[in-house]
């Protein structure tokens, strides 16, 4: 969905105290974080967090945990048969956490999901997708 942006809503001050702290403050993710918001604001672009609990460990086709070990870089669910890169899975349930809270504030009655595309990512034909039609979309801008 075009205009719309969804991350995680990661501490990075608890991530600074960890073992590769330095690294992680040098990245600076929370700076990145600040100018996208200012660069949406300024585009009309929506911009939200979601909660970051669980994102890699959740199938993004059937909502079931699926435990995985963080070497494990596959994601396999046993109750849908889904298979995709981990990280890929991760994003795509990011996403549908997003669009679960925009329907929860109203902007829109129903859930959804729509294929995420990323650059050099696999294919996501088989994610899954309901259809909308440009009435039932309603209005993405926001005053953040």
């Amino acid at each position: 969905m075009a205009g719309t942006i969804f991350l995680e809503d990661i501490d990075f001050r608890t991530m600074a105290k960890g073992f590769l702290g330095k690294h992680t403050i040098d990245a600076a993710f929370g700076q990145f974080r600040d100018i996208l918001y200012y660069v949406g604001r300024q585009r009309g672009v929506y911009i939200a967090e979601v909660d970051h609990r669980g994102t890699s460990q959740t199938c993004p086709n059937c909502r079931i945990e699926v435990t995985k070990e963080l070497s494990d870089r596959w994601h396999s669910c046993p109750e849908c048969k889904y298979e995709v890169d981990r990280d890929i899975a991760s994003a795509q349930e990011i996403c549908n956490r997003g669009y679960e809270q925009l329907s929860t504030q109203g902007l829109w009655g129903k859930e959804i999901g729509c294929q995420v595309g990323l650059s050099g990512a696999f294919c996501l034909d088989k994610w899954r997708r309901a259809a909308m039609s440009n009435s039932d979309v309603g209005s993405l801008h926001r005053n953040l």
